[in-house]
């Protein structure tokens, strides 16, 4: 969330608050610069249009801290977004790994950048590493019509952009159960066996 100003002498100032960015989004602001012969202040409670053509969807923090992931894997979180589905792995040693297939396309084609720093394997596809699900504070999987400036990906493009930290001590627990009243019961025997 971001706070704009704009001031150039001459003119009057130009200010935008509470202007919230999602991450690899970009904003459009019409500033108008007025001569200061009238001494005033324009500010703009609604936030700017998103201009873009990438087919995409951002996963909030809020959202990220409430969703119960299994797995906990930071890639299921393209899992919310229509048009995503997991893939089988190609290679054995990374088995814990999530790869993510995007409009039809092979889950090995993908590219992921965490902070903007790449996270490819370019030997087999799919992360280098995985992140815990805690660090995630944004994450955006753009599946179609995204920019050159994402390159070099068949398949979508995957941005996360990691919690800073803080001096404030805090945690978090994680706990995958299931009640047994839900679980089907075993297969009873027929009782005798004839020979």
């Amino acid at each position: 969330m971001y706070d704009v100003e704009v001031k150039v002498d001459g003119f009057s100032t130009f200010r935008v608050e509470r202007l919230v960015l999602a991450v690899a989004q970009d904003r459009e602001l019409d500033v108008p610069l007025t001569l200061r012969a009238v001494q005033e202040t324009v500010v703009v409670a609604e936030p700017g249009r998103v201009v873009t053509t990438t087919v995409d969807g951002v996963v909030d923090a809020a959202r990220i801290e409430s969703l119960p992931l299994n797995g906990r894997n930071f890639l299921e979180l393209s899992l919310l977004v229509p048009g995503n589905q997991p893939t089988p792995t190609f290679d054995p040693t990374k088995t814990n790994s999530v790869l993510i297939s995007s409009a039809g396309q092979l889950g090995r084609g993908g590219n992921i950048s965490i902070d903007a720093q790449d996270n490819n394997d370019d030997v087999v596809g799919g992360p280098l590493m995985n992140l815990p699900i805690e660090a995630v504070q944004e994450f955006q999987i753009a599946t179609n019509r995204f920019g050159a400036e994402l390159g070099r990906s068949a398949s979508s493009a995957i941005n996360v952009v990691t919690r800073s930290g803080s001096n404030q001590l805090r945690g978090s627990a994680s706990l995958f159960a299931r009640e047994d009243s839900w679980t089907a019961r075993p297969a009873k025997s027929s009782g005798t066996m004839t020979r």
